[in-house]
């Protein structure tokens, strides 16, 4: 029955109740008495009253269940692993536009010392090298076009997770409606 396993109980026509000899007072005390702990309203949509308690309920427990929807879907954590790899990929091809620099630096600390075993000076050598390990011109648009794509890859990922997305809410929504 739906007093004990409803998620919310709503009495509704309470203005009625007067009419058809129900008592108010003693159907809240039955619905407390039978679902102690879950939740109830007493309502009146013709002139609208209860009317938000039900809405905020209906749109609390949808907030929940779309989370949990979202945050336990296989296929969104896949789409997600998608888009990450799409990402490095056009990182990967847009670095592939510039040289690569290689550097490396030294120190170096000499003491010089005579024959009776005195120190005759010392000597501090530094060195620093930088230089172009490789780079490629792109002259035709190959490196740039290959950037371009992995680009619109990233964004087509992104926008298939999206619509995974919508699609997860709306599933969600139309199993708690049904």
């Amino acid at each position: 029955p739906g007093i004990t396993k409803s998620d919310l109980f709503v009495i509704n026509k309470t203005d009625l109740a007067p009419h058809v000899g129900a008592n108010l007072d003693i159907m809240e005390a039955d619905t407390k008495r039978m679902r102690p702990t879950r939740p109830f309203v007493m309502t009146n949509l013709k002139t609208q009253a209860g009317l938000q308690d039900v809405i905020g309920f209906i749109e609390t427990r949808l907030r929940e269940l779309i989370g949990k929807a979202l945050a336990g879907n296989a296929d969104i954590r896949l789409a997600l692993a998608n888009i990450e790899a799409a990402r490095s990929q056009y990182r990967i091809s847009r670095a592939g536009l510039l040289p690569e620099i290689d550097a490396t630096s030294g120190y170096a600390r000499t003491d010089a010392a005579d024959a009776g075993g005195a120190t005759g000076g010392s000597r501090t050598q530094y060195s620093v090298q930088l230089g172009v390990t490789a780079f490629e011109i792109d002259l035709f648009g190959r490196l740039r076009s290959a950037a371009l794509a992995a680009g619109a890859d990233a964004d087509a990922q992104a926008a298939a997770l999206d619509s995974l997305r919508v699609a997860v809410v709306a599933d969600t929504v139309l199993a708690y409606v049904d």
